[in-house]
């Protein structure tokens, strides 16, 4: 083989090397990238807050509080994101002012450490005392978010409040808190929302 033809050959292979390694790296970039709808993690920085609120280090939110009865809880609407979260009518702007909604197999990644969904017991409680001083209904703050049904139809908004709890009640359904113009203290109810349903949450501090 001549030099000449050496060279070529030479030529030939290191161009195709050096393409493969380019493809490499851009592949890889590109699936490096994250999801601007995501949250930032543990680099965002939390403003000072006062006693009455937390700052959740995920996305920088913050919730105001609330002691009832010697329980914690929040007195906002989660709006923290995550897949299987949903805002009323696919609008951000429901989200803003109205937290998101979410199905009950996510509640449970959504309080922040220190948190957690209250219970059946602990909604039990908590309905007990609002029903004898109404005037700590205002302080909980049940917004009116409606929710979202499996099949993807929202309802209810401005309407009716909706929020899980962790309970499950064997031949009963999944048990949740609703609050309405009927029952403006709270209802708890046990079976009628399926598991894919989208409500509010709200979570209530660690003892």
């Amino acid at each position: 083989m001549s030099f000449f033809t050496c060279n070529f050959y030479r030529s030939v292979i290191a161009s195709a090397a050096l393409a493969f390694a380019l493809s490499a790296c851009t592949d890889s970039d590109s699936g490096s990238g994250t999801n601007s709808e995501e949250p930032a993690g543990d680099s965002v920085k939390c403003k000072d807050v006062s006693d009455e609120a937390f700052c959740d280090l995920r996305d920088g939110q913050v919730y105001r509080t609330v002691e009832i009865d010697s329980m914690v809880w929040t007195a906002q609407n989660m709006n923290y994101y995550m897949v299987g979260s949903h805002c009323y009518d696919d609008k951000d702007s429901n989200c803003t002012k109205y937290g998101k909604l979410y199905s009950k197999s996510t509640i449970f990644h959504i309080c922040k450490n220190g948190w957690h969904v209250p219970s059946k017991d602990e909604y039990e409680k908590l309905l007990k005392y609002l029903n004898r001083h109404q005037d700590y209904v205002r302080v909980f703050k049940p917004l009116s978010a409606g929710f979202r049904k499996t099949d993807g139809t929202y309802s209810l908004i401005e309407e009716k409040a909706y929020f899980w709890s962790s309970t499950e009640v064997i031949g009963q359904g999944e048990c949740y808190v609703e609050f309405s113009d009927e029952n403006p203290a709270g209802k708890l109810i046990c079976g009628g929302m399926e598991r894919g349903d989208a409500l509010s949450l709200r979570c209530v501090k660690d003892d």
